[in-house]
């Protein structure tokens, strides 16, 4: 379950080291993901995000909305 704390906690912490590395960092999942999902991840900075075709539309939405509310609280 990729809301459960742990997934959660251990997908912050890789996307913290690889940018402390300079690595960039990126997530692929086939699961349906939901706009806080998305929310989450650009907030703690992912570099890319890959999705089913089918949800694609959906996710640059999420992922457009996320980005300009980090713009915004800056």
């Amino acid at each position: 379950n990729e809301n459960h704390p742990a997934v959660m906690n251990a997908i912050a912490q890789l996307i913290e080291s690889a940018h402390r590395l300079n690595i960039p960092c990126s997530i692929s999942t086939q699961a349906t993901i939901t706009s806080e999902l998305i929310d989450r991840w650009i907030e703690w900075g992912i570099d890319a995000i890959s999705v089913n075709l089918s949800a694609v539309e959906t996710a640059h939405r999420a992922i457009a909305r996320a980005e300009q509310r980090l713009l915004l609280n800056g």
